[in-house]
This record gives structure tokens, sequence and C-alpha cells, in this order.
């Protein structure tokens, strides 16, 4: 895991992360910025839904594995990430102004 991946300010007026946080809830949003530095040294991170879930949000019990997958689908559909299924990896897209 990177320990020096920063997410800049510019996310709050990124207008696919609105429309992630509206069209798929505000967990949407979190879990998003929450992946960002949890990314490896390459901007990937694993995405076996467990592996994440443990990895990313271990406090949040209250999520289901369909629950998780259903945002990271709706990522997917913003072109916030891209997520190869087969391999079990979610890239960030690049060109993202808050993917310092």
């Amino acid at each position: 895991m990177a320990r020096r991946r920063y997410i800049s300010t510019s996310i709050s007026t990124d207008s696919a992360v609105s429309k992630l946080a509206k069209n798929y809830g505000d967990f949407a949003a979190l879990l998003y910025t929450w992946m960002i530095p949890h990314a490896e040294d390459d901007g990937c991170i694993r995405a076996d839904i467990d592996s994440l879930i443990l990895m990313v949000i271990p406090g949040f019990r209250w999520k289901t594995e369909k629950e998780v997958e259903d945002v990271l689908n709706g990522m997917v559909e913003w072109e916030l990430i891209h997520w190869d299924k087969t391999n079990n990896i979610i890239s960030f897209v690049q060109g993202r102004p808050h993917n310092v």
C-alpha cells in the first residue's frame, strides 16, 4: 500500500464524484475517497470484495458484499475506476483532478 498518496481538495468539486454520491449514496463517495490512499504505488487496489471490505472499511459491518459491489459498479459507470473483475484489480482513472 502506498503511504504517501494524497487526495486533492478538488475532489469536492468533481462532478463524477458528486453524481456517484447522488445516484449511489454518500457511502459510495466515502468508499471511493477511502480507496485512493489504500491503492498500491501503481495506483491499483485488490478488487476481491471481501479483501476490499477488510482493508478499506473494516469497521463498517453494516455494508454487505452486494452493496459494496453495487457501489463499485457505480464508480465504473461514472468513470472513476476501471474494474478488472477477472484479475480482481481496480485501477483509478488517470486524469481525475483529485488523484494526486
